[in-house]
């Protein structure tokens, strides 16, 4: 591995690549969004993936004659094209007190420019799989701007009800996110379905959406029978479906005060009940950073572990009735958490 400190700084070598990202998109192209209260300007090298991003973000503005809060940049290209000429065979990587350079040259650049606050994840173009072919393209991109101001990105639905709330995390196809949108559709207010921020606020934990749209699975889907647009259909994955909640008044946050574990028990009730929480903060903390492949550092891992440690667990056994679930969540909600 290459290693180094650059006295300099990396802002010079930023601009190049802010260039570069221009040049091959032919012009300027970007989406400004809202997460967490701050304006994030999203740069795109081609006009295909600034498309196609549309419908995944979160807060998307239409104006964008204001000053970013910062700027991420996100796509791919040969990354022969960012290595200095000095660079040997291996990992690269350049560091100092304000900011970061990280290229594998056979999979990913990953940048950061603390003082003019940008962000950029560059992926090798060798493969043909589209960026933003599904909600977790941006996933990495957004936790390194999330890890750099004291947020994490967690797998996991949020739903509440009067400004507090549960976090539902479980295995894949363990019912969360049909418990969530179930829990939407009976009245409870949704944060996500699937990712969110989170942030520590003067010992509480606030939990924040990174997209604004709803994945169901077939069967779910007929199950529930919402009433609402559907935005996509992605055939390779297992035909999910993609529905459109931006008619929703949906929360900003909410504090959540417990983690919820479904379980496919195929009761006639459901039941909820105290567990142990450490194997559940486990299975949150693996299941969020392989989202997020390359930045689960052991130092990011403690860090999520340490926050969701305060947060007792209850685990639910699920009926087969799915809004006897989610009336029995927000009976809870209300009769514990408030």
């Amino acid at each position: 591995m290459t290693e180094g400190k650059n006295k300099a700084g990396l802002a010079e070598y930023f601009d190049a690549v802010d260039r570069r990202i221009i040049k091959l998109a032919g012009g300027n192209l970007y989406h400004d969004i809202y997460v967490c209260g701050k304006r994030l300007r999203v740069h795109f090298a081609s006009a295909a993936d600034w498309e196609r991003s549309r419908f995944s973000f979160t807060g998307l503005i239409d104006e964008s004659d204001h000053i970013p809060d910062a700027h991420l940049n996100y796509w791919r290209d040969s990354l022969d094209n960012y290595l200095p000429a000095s660079a040997g065979r291996g990992i690269y990587r350049v560091v100092d007190d304000t900011s970061e350079l990280i290229i594998h040259p056979e999979s990913r650049m990953k940048g950061v420019d603390r003082v003019n606050h940008r962000y950029y994840i560059c992926r090798s173009n060798d493969r043909d799989t589209p960026l933003f072919g599904n909600s977790h393209d941006l996933l990495p991109l957004l936790d390194l701007w999330a890890r750099e101001n004291g947020m994490y990105i967690f797998h996991g639905a949020v739903v509440g009800t009067e400004g507090k709330g549960v976090i539902i995390a479980g295995r894949s196809h363990a019912g969360k996110s049909t418990l969530a949108v179930g829990c939407m559709l009976r009245g409870m207010d949704l944060v996500t379905d699937d990712q969110f921020l989170a942030r520590k606020v003067d010992g509480a934990i606030y939990a924040m959406p990174v997209y604004r749209i709803l994945g169901l699975n077939p069967d779910s889907y007929e199950r529930l029978r919402p009433d609402l647009p559907v935005m996509d259909k992605l055939v390779p994955y297992e035909e999910k479906i993609f529905l459109d909640i931006t008619g929703k008044d949906l929360p900003e946050s909410l504090e959540v005060r417990a983690i919820v574990v479904p379980e496919l028990a195929g009761t006639q009730c459901p039941v909820i009940r105290r567990c142990e929480k450490g194997p559940a903060i486990v299975r949150i903390v693996q299941s969020s950073v392989r989202k997020y492949r390359g930045n689960d550092t052991q130092e990011t891992v403690a860090g999520m572990s340490r926050m969701l440690s305060i947060l007792p667990v209850y685990e639910i056994a699920l009926s087969t009735d799915v809004y006897a679930n989610a009336d029995a969540l927000h009976a809870f909600v209300r009769e514990e958490l408030l």
